[in-house]
């Protein structure tokens, strides 16, 4: 019963503080677009599924810029104080845009900003003890605190307020001390392990998937009678079963994509209050049991620790940029049901990867002397 209370207090970082910062900006900015996508449609007078292009340009920018930061830059301060002031910037051009295509092009431009700036956390946090569990924490953390006040920041100035106090929010790393450990770069070589490419792949059906469920569940919520603080309080549920998983050690990560498949299903199916609820929280929690132990069993087989982390948060990208367009296509009419069966079979097929993986992997192990 005390799980979540004992799961925030007993939160002491081995990593650089002002490194999770900059990482729980680019959280926040992610977490606000399931709650900005009703509003940009009312307020631009687009479709509900149209509207969801904001999210698919925003995560272009950061698959692209992750991809490429983990080839071309070496983690630094400086790399991350221009990222956050290049993200303050353009959130609050975004706060004045027009339409939704100077909307769509300037959130291209913020998703490069946090790619680079997930991208270094992700690396740190591979290089120190749990430090891969702590960067993982800091999104469940942020969703748990901000859903309800982005939610509320919507409902009462739409996505310009949302926007605008975002670019303050993007200012915090600058003022927060920053380590960033110098690493050389290994003649841009990367490992040949083919398991850690089926993992790679295994985890763009995860987030394009779960991606094009999620990013309109603010809409099923309300369709199934909640309030709007009702619906922001169970993404901050969503979040907090999170962050209890990040602070457990867990194992057998395929398992338990297999349970996220289920509770994404009963999320999109819910006819009733507790049931979207309960969805969402089940949700939160079998993502977070997975996800670190698959970027643990990346880093197993890569010549650095941090060799993959860029690739991985760019190919979760590329799902995640993806399928907020399919779920929008799929959505047509009201059709979440429709959804939420495909929704769910596309992340059973990523679970049934990794643990083929898994079993590979310990099958092998046996075999070896």
């Amino acid at each position: 019963m005390f799980a979540p209370v004992r799961a925030i207090t007993s939160y002491r970082p081995n990593s650089s503080v002002g490194v999770l910062v900059a990482v729980a900006v680019t959280t926040a900015v992610f977490s606000a677009t399931p709650f900005l996508i009703p509003s940009v449609a009312e307020q631009l007078g687009v479709g509900l599924g149209i509207a969801g292009i904001i999210s698919t340009a925003q995560v272009g920018g950061f698959a692209v810029a992750s991809l490429t930061a983990g080839r071309r830059l070496s983690p630094s301060r400086r790399i991350l104080v221009v990222a956050a002031i290049s993200l303050a910037v353009v959130n609050v051009a975004s706060g004045f845009a027009p339409n939704l295509t100077w909307l769509a092009g300037l959130r291209v431009l913020a998703g490069v900003a946090m790619g680079v700036t997930t991208w270094v956390g992700w690396s740190e946090g591979s290089r120190q003890e749990r430090g891969i569990a702590e960067v993982a924490a800091v999104g469940p953390i942020v969703a748990v605190i901000g859903s309800p006040l982005l939610a509320t920041l919507a409902d009462v100035g739409g996505y310009r307020l949302v926007y605008l106090s975002l670019a303050v929010v993007a200012l915090a790393p600058i003022v927060t001390p920053i380590r960033v450990e110098t690493v050389s770069r290994i003649g841009g070589a990367v490992s040949d392990s083919r398991s850690n490419r089926v993992l790679l792949a295994a985890l763009v059906l995860l987030t394009f998937s779960g991606s094009a469920l999620f990013v309109f569940c603010a809409a099923i919520g309300a369709r199934t009678g909640l309030s709007p603080l009702a619906v922001s309080s169970s993404f901050s549920l969503n979040a907090l079963a999170g962050l209890v998983a990040t602070r457990l050690n867990s194992r057998h990560p395929g398992r338990w994509l297999l349970f996220t498949s289920g509770a994404a299903l009963l999320t999109g199916l819910a006819g009733t209050p507790w049931a979207f609820v309960a969805g969402m929280a089940a949700w939160g929690f079998g993502f977070w049991m997975a996800v670190p132990s698959v970027m643990a069993m990346l880093a197993a087989r890569s010549l650095r620790p941090d060799e993959r982390m860029g690739d991985a948060q760019s190919f979760m990208a590329f799902g995640r940029m993806l399928g907020p367009a399919a779920g929008g296509m799929i959505l047509g009419e009201g059709r979440f049901a429709t959804l939420a069966v495909m929704a769910s079979a596309v992340m059973g097929a990523s679970a049934v990867t990794v643990e083929a993986v898994e079993r590979g992997r310990a099958a092998q192990r046996a075999r070896t002397p």
